[in-house]
């Protein structure tokens, strides 16, 4: 049973996915909603077809997708509007939970979980500047990477940003930005330079009861990591990767 909707994958890869779909019936309901909306709209334009399904696979910023909508011009706007919202809320997040670590995790994912143990319990001093100097923040971490970096903002999903540090790194400095929401609980955003580490798609990870999802995009490392459930953690790790990547 053909779950997935990522097209043009290797047929091992296929298999992975409805493997784990198959073990996972409450994501696997998501799939098969996302399938039924895809129907609709082949009905609503001719032109609609499999092709639009790799404009949303996860490319590097060197790869960027054409949009699938500037294709469709006989869709309604929004029949367009429903499928890039749905995509964008239930495909990349639902994608990056299917369990594919290597064995050996990159050392930029090992230091951020303990980052994230270490800083986040932190009372008084989570953070080294915090957000209420968030363009001095910004502009000196950048410096310091010596790459332009961005807070994406996660408001939408229940997380203000609380401001970040600098920390060492196997491959240098790294950039720690924290968030937390109403209840408290916090996610760190670490991002560092993986210079032995190939281009990947989001890869899940846990450490002592500390998540996160990581990926690798232009040997930049990035990894979400918090305390929370791993459904959660890759809706917002989907969209600290529109953020800052795409």
């Amino acid at each position: 049973m053909e779950l997935w909707l990522t097209a043009r994958l290797p047929e091992a890869q296929k298999r992975r996915i409805d493997d784990w779909l198959s073990q996972h019936p409450q994501q696997a309901a998501y799939w098969q909603a996302l399938q039924q909306d895809q129907r609709l709209l082949a009905q609503l334009d001719p032109v609609h077809d499999e092709r639009n399904l790799d404009d949303y696979a996860l490319a590097s910023r060197h790869t960027q997708p054409a949009r699938p909508w500037r294709r469709w011009p006989a869709l309604p706007t929004l029949a367009a509007f429903a499928l890039g919202s749905l995509c964008s809320a239930l495909l990349i997040p639902l994608w990056t939970t299917v369990p594919t670590e290597p064995a050996n995790r990159p050392a930029f994912v090992q230091s951020a979980l303990q980052a994230h143990a270490l800083y986040s319990v932190e009372v008084r001093h989570p953070v080294e500047v915090g957000e209420q100097e968030q363009a001095h923040l910004l502009k000196w971490l950048s410096k310091r990477l010596d790459r332009p970096l961005a807070a994406p903002d996660l408001s939408g999903l229940g997380f203000q940003l609380l401001g970040g540090r600098l920390l060492p790194a196997p491959d240098g400095p790294a950039a720690q930005l924290m968030y937390q929401d109403t209840g408290g609980e916090r996610i760190t955003l670490y991002i560092a330079a993986a210079a032995d580490s190939q281009p990947s798609s989001f890869l899940f990870s846990e450490h002592r009861g500390v998540s996160t999802f990581y990926w690798v995009d232009g040997h930049w490392g990035y990894s979400l990591s918090g305390r929370i459930d791993q459904a959660r953690l890759s809706q917002l790790s989907s969209q600290v990767y529109q953020a800052l990547v795409l």
